[in-house]
C-alpha cells in the first residue's frame, strides 16, 4: 500500500523545485534530514531543480555546495538570477557592454562569462546591483552618481535580507533601497524570483503542463513565482518568513510545512 501511494504521488510530482537558503540549508548546514529525503525520491524518478535568488557566489559554487552537502545535482538543475540577467543584458546592450556592478568578484566573473560584459568603473552602459558582500561606500556613491545621471539601473533580485544562522543579513533589495532613498530612482527590472524574466526563463527549463511542486521559505518570491508557474506551492517555516505573515498575503501557499524534509516525507 505504501509503495502504491508513493507511485501515485510521484506521478503527480515528477518535478520538484526548491529554493536553497532557508529551504535546503542555512549557511553550510542542511536543514534536518533533507538530503536523505531528496535522495530517496531521486532514486524513484523525481527530478529536483534548485532555484535561488542569491547572487553572492558563482553558479559553479552553488552546484558544488549542493553536491558537497550530499545532494546529487549538476549545473543544468541549479539556477539563479545570474543567467537571467546575463541573457537579458546581452540581448539589450550587446556583447562587450560596459557594466558598473555592485556585486562580488564571483558574480562579476559570471557576468563576464555569460553576458560577455566588461566590468568597468567609468562611463557604464548600465548599473547592475547584486548581493554585494563586499559593499564599500565609494562604490555605492559612484553607483548613485551614475543612476542620478540617467544610466539604466537594474537589480538581480528583490530580497531585502538573506537568512543565516546568525540572523538576517542585508541583501540586494536592501542595497537598492539605499540607492532609492538617495536618488529617488527604482531599478528598471529585477531578474530573480518572481520577476517576469525569471518566469519566462523557467518555462524553458521545465514542462509547466505537468503537475509539479515548488518549495520555499519566502512568500513574496517563492510562493508567488510558484503560483505564476502553475506549481503546487509549499511554504516551509525553516527560513526567512514566518507563518503569521501568511494572513496578510494576497497569494496563499497551497500547503505549509515546518521544513522541506517534513513535506518530502509525505511523498
Amino acid at each position: 500500500m505504501k509503495l502504491l501511494k508513493s507511485l501515485i504521488i510521484i506521478g503527480m510530482y515528477k518535478t520538484i523545485i526548491c529554493d536553497l537558503d532557508g529551504t535546503i540549508y542555512l549557511d553550510n548546514h542542511l536543514i534536518e534530514d533533507v538530503q536523505s529525503e531528496i535522495q530517496r525520491l531521486q532514486s524513484i524518478g523525481t527530478t529536483f531543480h534548485f532555484l535561488t535568488n542569491n547572487t553572492s557566489r558563482s553558479l559553479e559554487h552553488y552546484v558544488k555546495k549542493i553536491q558537497t552537502l550530499g545532494i546529487e545535482t549538476s549545473q543544468e538543475y541549479v539556477h539563479n538570477p545570474t543567467l537571467v540577467s546575463s541573457n537579458y543584458l546581452k540581448e539589450k546592450f550587446g556583447e562587450n557592454s560596459k557594466a558598473f556592478v555592485l556585486g562580488t568578484n564571483e558574480f562579476k566573473a559570471d557576468l563576464e562569462k555569460y553576458a560577455k560584459a566588461q566590468i568597468i568603473n567609468k562611463n557604464p552602459d548600465y548599473v547592475l546591483v547584486a548581493f554585494d558582500m563586499n559593499l564599500e561606500y565609494n562604490k555605492l556613491r559612484k553607483a548613485c552618481s551614475y543612476i542620478s545621471k540617467g544610466v539604466p539601473f537594474y537589480q538581480t533580485h528583490i530580497d531585502n535580507f538573506c537568512p543565516s544562522e546568525e540572523g538576517p543579513m542585508p541583501d540586494c533589495g536592501a542595497i537598492c533601497e539605499m540607492i532609492y532613498l538617495t536618488t529617488k530612482i527604482r531599478p528598471i527590472k529585477n531578474f530573480g524570483k518572481p520577476s517576469p524574466e525569471m518566469i519566462r526563463y523557467f518555462k524553458t527549463i521545465i514542462n509547466t503542463k505537468e503537475t509539479f511542486a515548488f518549495l520555499g521559505d519566502r512568500l513574496n518570491t517563492d510562493i508567488i513565482i510558484g503560483k505564476k508557474l502553475g506549481a503546487h506551492t509549499i511554504f516551509v517555516e525553516s527560513g526567512a518568513d514566518k507563518t503569521n505573515m501568511i494572513k496578510d498575503c494576497e497569494i496563499q501557499p497551497d500547503e505549509i510545512f515546518k521544513s522541506t524534509s517534513q513535506f518530502l516525507k509525505t511523498l
